[in-house]
């Protein structure tokens, strides 16, 4: 009974592991774009119409100041290493202050200067290193060169030589209630600033738009924080004009930069020609002409090639000819060469028998005559 217990139970077991007919079958599916290149740059030209009034600032710093990061120049007391460490942490401050990683503003600069205090070595043994160091902050305004705020911090690092005690000093840099102070007081400075100098960013941005530089004007009015409505209201309006001014620009400078990049080629393969096509927006009418321009100097790349290919076929043919001359040259010299040797041997033979018999002379000269159309007529064949 036992027995046919535990064969019930292996069937079942066996039953339970065959009972899955369903076979979940491995189908790859492909990754290729289904995209062409137009129907992609329509889609991406789409998302930029959606998203045109969107103001990054609105996400990264809603209603602050977005500042441009100087570390220390490097010098006598600052090394490439320690300004690169410096710029890493400012940035750092900045983002843990609030006010985004980076900014694009043009004229508040987040500003650092650090000088050496004191240099010492440690009295217990093993000795080290140290370093004290004056760390100042500042944010200054680019363009007319005030300062809204400055803050010194002290700075110490020990070490087995001065790099590592500098490196050891750097890392004690944070963001610390007294820099989050700084930075409040400087916001609050600035938009007192757009603010009261409304007038002057407007006559800035003329100014700039005057003279072609769409640019510096895109950034002035981008740098206007949310938080300063006055200055907000009177300046956000000029964003799209200049916009489209610098898309303008940009596509008339990206248009003139592939039409000479198309003269310098002329009939020879540049790349340039097609780095320049893709920086022309593909919905402007600079780029339906730099289509046919394209074409236009592809055609003439091809014609060259093709006489290059035909001049090619026609030195090989000239070479050719030049040998089958120079053969026919050398036959026809073998042939002068015989026929002086003939003529010779036969002025000879008839000089020394000149008092022969007429019949016997007349049948030395036919022999001379004979040997030299002989001749001829090997050379001939």
């Amino acid at each position: 009974m036992r027995s046919k217990w535990i064969c019930l139970l292996g069937a079942l077991l066996l039953m339970g592991c065959g009972g899955n007919t369903r076979k979940n079958k491995f189908q790859p599916q492909d990754e290729a774009p289904t995209l062409t290149e137009k129907e992609r740059a329509e889609r991406i030209e789409q998302k930029k119409k959606e998203y045109a009034d969107l103001r990054a600032d609105s996400l990264l710093a809603p209603g602050k100041i977005r500042y441009t990061v100087m570390p220390p120049a490097i010098g006598a007391d600052v090394t490439e290493d320690m300004s690169d460490r410096i710029a890493t942490k400012m940035l750092q401050t900045v983002a843990q202050c609030g006010y985004g990683g980076l900014g694009n503003s043009p004229i508040f600069a987040f500003c650092a200067q650090m000088q050496v205090a004191e240099r010492a070595r440690t009295s217990s043994a093993p000795q080290q290193e140290v370093v004290k160091y004056e760390l100042t902050y500042r944010i200054v305004n680019a363009l007319t060169g005030d300062v809204y705020n400055a803050c010194t911090l002290s700075l110490k690092g020990v070490g087995q030589t001065e790099d590592i005690a500098a490196r050891n000093a750097i890392n004690t840099l944070k963001c610390t209630p007294e820099v989050r102070r700084f930075f409040a007081d400087a916001d609050q400075r600035i938009v007192e600033y757009y603010n009261e100098n409304t007038s002057l960013l407007l006559q800035l941005i003329n100014r700039a738009a005057s003279s072609q530089d769409y640019a510096l004007a895109l950034s002035i009015i981008e740098s206007v924080p949310s938080s300063a409505q006055v200055a907000m209201e009177q300046i956000a309006p000029l964003h799209d004009k200049m916009l489209s001014a610098y898309k303008a620009q940009n596509t008339a400078n990206a248009f003139a930069a592939f039409r000479s990049a198309i003269a310098n080629a002329d009939t020879l393969v540049n790349p340039d020609v097609y780095v320049q096509l893709q920086l022309l927006p593909h919905d402007s009418p600079e780029y339906s002409q730099a289509l046919k321009l394209l074409e236009q100097y592809e055609q003439r790349v091809i014609a060259r090639c093709e006489q290059k290919e035909q001049r090619a076929m026609a030195a090989q043919a000239a070479k050719e000819q030049l040998e089958r001359m120079k053969e026919q040259a050398k036959i026809q010299v073998q042939h002068r060469v015989a026929q002086d040797e003939a003529h010779a041997a036969t002025a000879l033979f008839n000089g020394n028998n000149h008092n022969f018999q007429v019949v016997e002379r007349g049948f030395w000269s036919k022999l001379g005559s004979r040997l030299i159309d002989g001749i001829d007529n090997l050379c001939n064949k």
